[in-house]
């Protein structure tokens, strides 16, 4: 139904809500990158599944889930889609877990899955410059302390 508003004439609420202009840069940001990831053919959990493999090796499924917020269920079928691909392998010789580390093929999808990743944030971020590291400081308490801080009445996005 279209009333005849422009745009222009249209006033949005939501315009001095920081989360507003988070989701939304969140969005665009994720959309991006999921599009450069096609290149290796992976989605962006996992690429940064196999990031933090690669970085951390003989990492454990919960080791992963919990640095990257992954539910424990979840974890297993990224793993399996990463292992079937060639990209890690499993060692269970550590006993009852599972220890993931890359191959030569993951080391080099890891290599080119970060060189896109910062692409996309150099990008993406451009206007911001050298104040995005000081960004992701003001940032990461935020979302870091939500599991001990959260008001269960209100939605987690």
């Amino acid at each position: 139904m279209d009333d005849g508003s422009s745009p222009e004439e249209i006033v949005n609420p939501l315009e001095t809500h920081l989360g507003y202009h988070l989701r939304r840069v969140s969005s665009v940001v994720m959309a991006r990158l999921a599009e450069r990831l096609c290149e290796v053919g992976l989605t962006v959990t996992e690429a940064s599944v196999l990031l933090l493999i690669d970085r951390n090796d003989r990492l454990s499924q919960s080791e992963i889930g919990r640095v990257l917020g992954i539910q424990r269920a979840n974890m297993a079928p990224i793993a399996a889609t990463l292992a079937q691909r060639g990209l890690i392998v499993r060692d269970s010789s550590a006993g009852r877990a599972v220890r993931l580390s890359t191959t030569k093929v993951g080391k080099a999808a890891a290599l080119r899955c970060e060189a896109l990743m910062l692409d996309n944030e150099a990008v993406s971020f451009a206007a911001i410059g050298e104040d995005l590291a000081s960004l992701c400081d003001v940032f990461r308490p935020v979302w870091d302390g939500q599991s001990s801080n959260t008001d269960s009445r209100l939605p987690v996005a």
